[in-house]
């Protein structure tokens, strides 16, 4: 710590809580979420759900729900190696010392790991709140409404991950000063990447439209909130 810049000390701080948050929060689930449908398997029924969100119900393919979980990961892997492969780059090529180098890349993982986190007490706040049943809960509530982990439909973690993966990895990108070309086609498969998994979540039966809508949104806006932070700390 003694060496790190207060921007860098400020955002093992922001992590630190974040983690701690999360954890708290997912570990909550168990004594918070109540199973309804399954108690009341009339609360679970069409007429309950919003009409955008009915074509939803009865759709639930088990690959689907692997493939999403595989664009995900793919967006987080991405958000960091692409900053860390274009500061080699730039180092390589003589554009600042090796200290600078070393900075950006701790940088960088300060800040994707922050976002991660953030999201996450997003994504167990809104899911303890809400308490919404899974689509695939309303095709026999009393036996698939058994479980916490059946009320978490909103909003979409897997969604509101890529779009703050990827808003963010454009930001850096952007603030990197990287050619135009490069930052639209990362900023494309950024946009492929999120459209993927949301599409993918919904044919998984695992969320509703809204559900992915959201979590788009709000991915975003943390992104948006982390990006403009660390700039204000100098850490990009």
């Amino acid at each position: 710590m003694r060496n790190l810049n207060p921007g860098m000390k400020r955002s093992l701080i922001g992590l630190g809580i974040s983690m701690s948050l999360w954890i708290v929060l997912g570990a909550s689930r168990s004594w918070i979420i109540i199973p309804s449908c399954h108690q009341h398997p009339n609360l679970c029924s069409e007429a309950n759900v919003f009409s955008i969100d009915r074509y939803s119900l009865g759709v639930e393919h088990l690959e689907a729900d692997t493939l999403s979980t595989f664009t995900q990961n793919l967006s987080g892997f991405l958000g960091f190696l692409v900053p860390l492969t274009w500061t080699l780059i730039e180092w390589i090529r003589r554009r600042f010392s090796k200290q600078i180098a070393w900075r950006r890349i701790l940088g960088d993982l300060l800040l994707f790991m922050q976002a991660s986190c953030w999201n996450g007490v997003g994504i167990e706040f809104f899911h303890l709140i809400s308490q919404r049943p899974r689509p695939f809960v309303y095709s026999n509530p009393s036996v698939r409404g058994l479980t916490v982990a059946s009320y978490t439909s909103f909003y979409s973690g897997h969604t509101s991950f890529v779009a703050c993966m990827q808003v963010l990895l454009c930001w850096v990108l952007w603030e990197r000063k990287m050619p135009a070309g490069l930052l639209l086609f990362f900023g494309l498969l950024g946009e492929g990447l999120l459209l993927a998994t949301a599409s993918l979540r919904l044919l998984a039966g695992k969320h509703f439209l809204t559900d992915v809508l959201v979590g788009a949104c709000l991915g975003t806006c943390i992104a948006w909130i982390l990006g403009r932070t660390q700039r204000f700390f100098q850490l990009v």
